[in-house]
């Protein structure tokens, strides 16, 4: 039973602010892997996503190309609207995993994601009745709000609305952001580090405006921040204990079980 090393201490004091709902949950690309999308497929990795973009808009694809570069193409082919429209039919309305289930049903003081699906509003919907904490969904862009909502912020957008929404997957993209001054890109570089997170499934080292926080903003509260992926290679390794994360080599499904033994919580239905 991992216990990752964790010191009495801080094992208290992930339990403290588990209890007290202070943890927030960052998910990347790698917890919506197995979720289906409307379609009954499952929703594409980055690469596969790169040669349906292709294929749909007839850009061109080579072997090695990153996503980024084929959505720029197919937005300078057919416009961010049409491409939009194509996301929404495929990101939105899909069926999350099993596992996230019991994630749902955790207390988290935010949820921040940088997936366009809706896999954790999906999940959540599917574990509360009528009467929770309301969920509320986020664009990156979206003014700054305070209230009881269970935010879920898409820090790379989301594609909830008919009107299309700015999204946040090429590198001019990334550079609007910086520019753009948006409140919730603050607001994750200040409460990262101040408050524990869980992330789950982000590569860091593919998102340059998350790795700019992580690798900069060491964890200062007592309770520990774990990274979770199935896939972390020695170097990683390295990267996260520099960066005062705790490595959990396993999957998101894994990850939940484990979870509920450090917290003390029970989680499943």
């Amino acid at each position: 039973m991992d216990d990752f090393g964790l010191t009495a201490q801080q094992r208290a004091a992930l339990r403290r602010a588990a209890a007290a709902g202070e943890y927030h949950l960052l998910l990347g690309a790698g917890a919506s892997r197995d979720a289906i999308a409307p379609d009954g497929t499952r929703l594409p990795t980055s690469s596969e996503l790169a040669r349906l973009l292709s294929a749909e808009f007839g850009v061109p694809f080579e072997e090695g190309d990153l996503l980024w570069r084929v959505y720029s193409r197919a937005i300078e082919e057919v416009g961010e609207a049409a491409v939009y429209r194509w996301l929404r039919e495929r990101y939105w309305g899909v069926t999350p995993p099993a596992w996230m289930d019991s994630v749902a049903r955790a207390s988290w003081a935010a949820i921040w994601t940088l997936n366009i699906d809706d896999s954790f509003e999906a999940a959540y919907a599917r574990v509360h009745a009528t009467g929770a904490r309301r969920v509320s969904t986020v664009n990156w862009d979206d003014s700054f709000r305070i209230s009881n909502d269970l935010a879920v912020i898409h820090l790379h957008g989301c594609v909830d609305r008919d009107e299309p929404r700015k999204l946040v997957m090429s590198l001019s993209d990334y550079q609007d952001v910086a520019l753009a001054g948006a409140v919730w890109p603050l607001v994750f570089r200040d409460v990262y580090g101040a408050s524990p997170f869980v992330i789950i499934g982000a590569r860091l080292r593919d998102e340059p405006d998350i790795e700019a926080v992580v690798a900069n903003r060491k964890p200062t509260h007592p309770a520990p921040t774990f990274y979770v992926s199935p896939s972390i290679s020695a170097a990683v390794e390295q990267d996260l204990r520099r960066w005062h994360l705790v490595p959990a080599r396993m999957t998101g499904a894994e990850f939940s079980v484990v979870w509920q033994r450090l917290t003390g919580l029970t989680l499943d239905g």
